[in-house]
């Protein structure tokens, strides 16, 4: 289950040697999950404003390091779901062109989409689709700065589901994945980015999100950040670049003091996705992790946030380096009332409980394969590197937010 991440846009420049980052900075939107009239967690998204065409129609975007392409709704998309967005008129734009098939040029390599290219393709998002056309353009990050622009292929939605899309306020996305999940080289974004940019270009991008909402979330382009770092940048290298996930190799997975034996024969995997709002497990894992993860709550307790309730830390090791996420990235906000292990059909407790999405991949990344989505990247501020295949990871500078629950020390 994809959760996607509203935003205005700034440039920014680190030092006068370096070239000028372009960073879009993000705003959040959060949807409750509601569970017997109570919030028990939310859907969360972020997402930043593009320009599309000349003159430009502006949209607002997931950047999505797990697909790769850039998605619009179109204005030949008559759904309820399309309609509510802002949508692409091919008509109103002097940049735009039409694509020829892509049926005859040839493909090789494991990519399911090359199979079915064509002039129209179907697209998946976890619990979504979409399917649409294809279209040239130019896509800018600034509206103002030409040398934030890219030429790009474009797939304009003629259907989007109603799930996720509906449900929040973005009108696309933008793929930011390795080279493979595109249709053609064309399709890829910051492959473009990076082809069409001058020779200092640095083919990186970093992204940001902030754990509170008085902080601006954002992503940049063209290197990173230092001052969003709290702990220096460690690096490992994408694992299988040719399958275009950014997949680093799981050397082990810790939750507490017990490493997960699923990762002993050396399969496992770790994906990080900006789109995803949970943390992914191996679904052969999940009730399992969800034991390890719960926590009982005393009998009489006072309303309870339980990512500021004590919990054990879950540690993957990349080989290179490792890093630790805590029960107050993992955890659903409210409790849940469950049956306690060997007690009668009415003992029921409260428990603070993981919030895990079950990932179902097949082989080569399958079927052992952990998505790092929104509560690694809040903690972590990560580098892609598109020249190198690599990915850095440091600890992200942030505030820490206030006055945690009487009696529970903050997790931090």
């Amino acid at each position: 289950m994809k959760m996607w991440c509203l935003a205005s846009v700034a440039a920014m420049i680190l030092d006068a040697a370096a070239l000028p980052l372009t960073t879009v900075e993000l705003n959040r939107h959060d949807v409750p999950i509601m569970k017997n009239g109570v919030t028990v967690a939310h859907k969360t998204a972020f997402f930043g404003t593009v320009f599309v065409g000349r003159p430009a129609q502006t949209f607002t975007v997931v950047f999505d390091t797990g697909s790769g392409h850039v998605i619009l709704p179109s204005t030949s998309c008559t759904s309820q779901t399309c309609m509510e967005k802002r949508q692409y008129d091919i008509a109103k734009s002097e940049t735009s062109r039409s694509i020829p098939s892509l049926t005859n040029k040839p493909r090789t390599g494991p990519n399911p989409l090359a199979k079915a290219a064509r002039e129209h393709v179907a697209i998946t998002f976890g619990t979504g689709q979409v399917t649409g056309e294809f279209v040239g353009d130019t896509v800018c990050l600034l509206q103002s700065d030409n040398s934030s622009c890219v030429d790009a292929h474009l797939v304009t939605a003629t259907q989007m589901t109603e799930d996720p899309f509906h449900s929040f306020k973005f009108d696309g996305v933008l793929g930011l994945s390795l080279m493979r999940l595109s249709l053609t080289p064309e399709f890829n974004f910051f492959g473009q980015m990076a082809n069409q940019s001058q020779a200092k270009f640095q083919p990186q991008f970093a992204v940001f999100l902030s754990s509170v909402p008085s902080v601006s979330s954002e992503i940049s382009f063209g290197g990173y950040d230092e001052s969003r770092l709290a702990k220096p940048l460690q690096w490992a290298p994408v694992a299988n670049p040719e399958l275009g996930y950014w997949n680093l190799k799981l050397k082990s997975v810790t939750v507490g003091d017990e490493r997960l034996a699923i990762c002993e024969t050396g399969a496992c995997r770790a994906i990080l996705d900006s789109g995803t709002s949970l943390l992914g497990v191996p679904r052969t894992e999940l009730r399992r992790m969800h034991r390890m993860l719960a926590r009982v709550l005393p009998e009489e307790h006072d309303p309870v946030d339980c990512r500021q309730w004590e919990g054990p830390p879950i540690t993957f090791d990349f080989g290179t380096f490792s890093i630790s996420i805590t029960a107050e990235d993992y955890s659903r906000m409210g409790p849940a009332n469950m049956l306690v292990a060997g007690g009668g059909p009415n003992s029921k407790r409260d428990f603070c409980r993981a919030q895990l999405l079950p990932v179902d991949l097949k082989e080569p990344l399958g079927p052992s394969a952990f998505i790092l989505g929104e509560p690694v990247l809040r903690r972590f501020y990560t580098v892609f590197d598109y020249g190198r295949k690599q990915v850095g990871m440091g600890l992200a500078k942030r505030p820490v937010p206030s006055s945690p629950l009487p009696g529970r020390p903050l997790v931090v």
